[in-house]
């Protein structure tokens, strides 16, 4: 596994788990097992400053993985330099 391949699994893994986290804090105000809208409001702010903020993040990561899924296709079809 080469340093791109890496970085994209590690950052991947550590994107996954913030989320996770986020989901996890979303359905802690569910009531009597029901997610609603008034119960959400509160967090409506703080959802949106995390979006804002792990934004910059998520498209440099779907960037990599396109790069790695091209040269994936690439040298599955023999195509362009042996690297």
């Amino acid at each position: 596994m080469d340093i791109f391949s890496r970085i994209f699994w590690g950052f991947g893994l550590l994107l996954a788990a913030m989320w996770l986290i986020i989901v996890f804090y979303v359905l802690g105000t569910a009531q009597d097992g029901v997610l609603t809208v008034e119960a959400m409001e509160p967090m409506a702010e703080s959802l949106r400053e995390y979006y804002d903020f792990i934004i910059w993040f998520m498209y440099p990561w779907m960037a990599l993985g396109l790069f790695l899924f091209i040269r994936f296709l690439l040298r599955i079809f023999n195509v362009g330099p042996k690297v």
